[in-house]
């Protein structure tokens, strides 16, 4: 019998601006590691700098070995996400590793970034609604982001809500767009999703494991995406 393992884990972090008790890097870089048993192919990390622009930083490898520097060489920031990766669509190599940033698309925002826990059984499907659109990946994550970015809507949370009825499978997801942070699961939850505090700070998590790194953190089994359609939670 083949050993049973978790399917990838993802980590959303919004901290008030302002607030500097607390280096969100860092804590993503934790986070992850308390996740680790959820993937150990590849990790990632994605954050707003201080123009608001998305920086990414990807490689393969257990969390140590990708941010030795606990990501320090990313910008300062107060949002960002995190990605450990265990494959179940595309092969285990970089161009697969997550946070997926695409974009820009002009008026919109600047650029989007999705870490994705979960598998889609539809994604072929899904893929020709890209047509015009060249792929960098065989993941659906990055299809995720793709139709996110061109499915039209005025708002990111339109575009969701828009885009998610078409999804088959599983999935739960922490999005960076025009400056905030999007957290949902699929109607189902057949993937984790959490929300907790740290102080005024929000996290979302795929396992309340590791929210109370900081005596302060506490979570709440929020219900993401319970509903006939998913609705996303927004920071």
């Amino acid at each position: 019998m083949e050993r049973l393992r978790d399917a990838c884990g993802v980590v959303g972090i919004y901290a008030q601006q302002g607030d500097n008790s607390i280096d969100v890097r860092s804590y993503i870089t934790l986070a992850l590691t308390a996740l680790q048993h959820r993937g150990q192919e590849s990790a990632g990390m994605a954050v707003y700098d201080k123009d608001g622009e998305i920086v990414h930083r990807v490689g393969m490898g257990k969390v140590r070995e990708v941010f030795q520097d606990s990501g320090k060489s990313l910008p300062l920031t107060h949002c960002g996400i995190g990605h450990v990766r265990y494959s179940t669509t595309g092969s285990s190599c970089v161009e697969n590793a997550g946070p997926f940033v695409v974009g820009a698309r002009a008026g919109q925002y600047d650029s989007i970034a999705l870490a994705h826990n979960g598998d889609l059984i539809n994604g072929a499907a899904l893929r020709t609604h890209l047509s015009e659109v060249e792929l960098s990946s065989t993941t659906d994550s990055e299809i995720l982001a793709l139709l996110l970015l061109h499915t039209d809507g005025q708002t990111l949370r339109e575009r969701i809500i828009a885009t998610f009825p078409l999804l088959r499978g599983s999935y739960s997801l922490v999005i960076l767009a025009g400056g905030k942070l999007y957290a949902l699961r699929d109607p189902w939850g057949m993937r984790p999703l959490c929300i907790g505090r740290i102080s005024n700070n929000w996290i979302a998590r795929s396992s309340p494991r590791g929210i109370d790194y900081h005596r302060r953190g506490r979570y709440t089994r929020r219900a993401v995406g319970q509903d006939a359609a998913p609705i996303p939670v927004c920071f």
